[in-house]
């Protein structure tokens, strides 16, 4: 019979939960009781990384930047620098899926690794005009490109973004 029930409230890092004290006390049909004092660690496992496609958003008063702009003709510069591991992994793999098609699934066109898988990967990546082009993004128009970033316990994350080229 459970006479006693306590809930805590979250702590603000979960990733550092206090040890706590229970206190466990059973009572059989005469009436004797026994207790017990249990000491428990309660530990969070690993979570994936968030994926954040969008450009860099620089502290401001302007709304956040989504999708990537650039001249037909031009070089683009990916960036994943705001995507981020809640357990505070470094992302060691970050791809980018230049002609995200759906139904086709990821590819990556774009590869950074970081050293050893254990060092973080870069977050930022020059796709020249030639890959661009061999990517479909030689006219005016927007499209649909991807990113995964894995963190160093092999966990993924996912987003996507557009890209518009302008003439």
């Amino acid at each position: 019979v459970v006479d006693y029930v306590r809930q805590l409230e979250p702590p603000v890092d979960v990733f550092s939960l206090p040890e706590m004290l229970v206190t466990v006390r059973v009572t059989d049909s005469a009436g004797r009781q026994a207790t017990l004092d249990v000491r428990v660690n309660a530990v969070v496992g690993p979570a994936p990384p968030t994926a954040d496609p969008d450009p860099h958003d620089v502290p401001s008063n302007d709304p956040a930047e989504q999708g990537y702009h650039v001249i037909a003709g031009e070089p683009l510069v990916l960036d994943a620098t705001d995507s981020m591991d809640p357990n505070g992994d470094p992302i060691v793999v970050v791809r980018w899926d230049l002609d995200h098609d759906p139904e086709a699934g990821f590819e990556t066109d774009v590869l950074e690794v970081g050293e050893d898988l254990t060092q973080p990967a870069p977050l930022t990546s020059t796709v020249d005009v030639e890959t661009l082009n061999e990517h479909g993004m030689t006219e005016p128009g927007t499209y649909v490109i991807g990113l995964r970033v894995s963190d160093e316990t092999g966990l993924e994350g996912e987003g996507f973004t557009t890209v518009t080229v302008y003439p």
